[in-house]
């Protein structure tokens, strides 16, 4: 009886592990075989690098690429939506050598609430709540530990602009905030800095950073034993030189 207890809750601890990583990473441009050879690109010169990222309802999804020289610092990209499922990003290594990148894709909540709201607010329908459900995605991205200083300060001074703007409570009021709390500038603040609601990070893979010169050189195989000169004597060395 115990062991079929501890074996139901490991299988419902993967089951949940599997329920958070939700969204699907396939596709992606530079992986062969599954990982177990490098792709390969140029120092110096821009690659793009591309994916199919998806999940399933119609939630907002965000995606970035995690990339940094074998055992070295990593650094973090941004990828932009392409069309149907397909997401890429153009990236630039300075430096040859071997070098790793996995993608990482999240539900982005807050393009989802602003979404929601914009069709909602332009039907003339009432969004009180939906307006205070902002200021809870607001105060958690404040919450989260990843905004830095400057960020965590933009955030706090838009909360209290909202808060400046709830009375008199009434329709215009209700645009008033929208309009400050939906705004472009909230959304690129907040696709760097809000939760990362079930984020899904991708296997790592092997990217190779070659010199220029290996994209177009070739390599010239010489055979010691035909450099003799005499067809009944094999070649040495000293012949090739």
């Amino acid at each position: 009886a115990e062991a079929g207890a501890a074996s139901a809750s490991s299988s419902e601890s993967r089951l949940h592990a599997l329920a958070a990583e939700r969204l699907a990473i396939e596709g992606v441009s530079h992986e062969i075989d599954g990982g177990r050879f490098a792709a390969k690109v140029v120092a110096g010169r821009a690659f793009t690098l591309e994916a199919d990222i998806f999940s399933d309802g119609h939630d907002s999804i965000d995606a970035a690429i995690q990339i940094g020289p074998r055992g070295g610092a990593v650094s973090e990209h941004p990828m932009e939506f392409v069309v149907n499922d397909r997401w890429q990003v153009e990236l630039t290594l300075p430096e040859a050598g071997m070098a790793e990148f996995t993608l990482i894709a999240w539900r982005d909540l807050f393009a989802t609430w602003r979404k929601e709201v914009t069709k909602k607010h332009a039907a003339g329908q009432d969004i009180s709540l939906e307006l205070e459900e902002g200021r809870q995605l607001l105060d958690a991205a404040l919450k989260e530990g990843r905004a830095a200083r400057e960020e965590k300060e933009q955030l706090k001074a838009l909360l209290k602009d909202d808060k400046g703007l709830m009375k008199p409570a009434g329709p215009d009021s209700n645009a008033a905030r929208f309009a400050r709390l939906g705004a472009p500038e909230v959304l690129a603040l907040m696709r760097r800095i809000g939760p990362r609601t079930n984020l899904t990070r991708y296997k790592t893979l092997p990217l190779h950073v070659d010199r220029e010169a290996a994209e177009f050189s070739a390599w010239y195989e010489l055979m010691p034993r035909s450099q003799s000169g005499d067809p009944a004597r094999h070649g040495t060395f000293d012949d090739v030189i």
